[in-house]
């Protein structure tokens, strides 16, 4: 199982990402790539990933990632609220990212 922990940066109070085995859904513009390439970044890391429609009882997800440009707007609309609704913790794609240098580091 591939688990990475964040000594510091704590988004949502979110100290660590597991990949391997949890569903991820990815909101708004992402910056220096587009969402069905940043999914294969997760699915590299065990993930599964959805790039398509809202939070759903049918589409449910363990993390919500926004993308960097949707998160320095104003809001991210109804998958973030749903997230809050629902406890599923939201990361940006740089939090992400940060994870994705992590294996890297580990497979060289």
């Amino acid at each position: 199982m591939v688990k990475f922990f964040n000594n510091k940066t704590k988004l949502n109070n979110i100290e660590e990402v597991t990949f391997e085995g949890k569903k991820f859904h990815l909101s708004g513009n992402f910056d220096g790539c587009n969402k069905p390439e940043f999914a294969e970044k997760i699915k590299e890391l065990g993930g599964e990933c959805t790039v398509k429609g809202r939070l759903t009882k049918n589409n449910p997800a363990d993390y919500l990632v926004i993308g960097d440009q949707a998160y320095r707007q104003n809001g991210h609309g109804q998958n973030e609220r749903t997230a809050d609704e629902r406890g599923i913790p939201k990361i940006t794609q740089s939090f992400c990212e940060k994870f994705f240098s992590q294996s890297d580091d580990l497979t060289r």
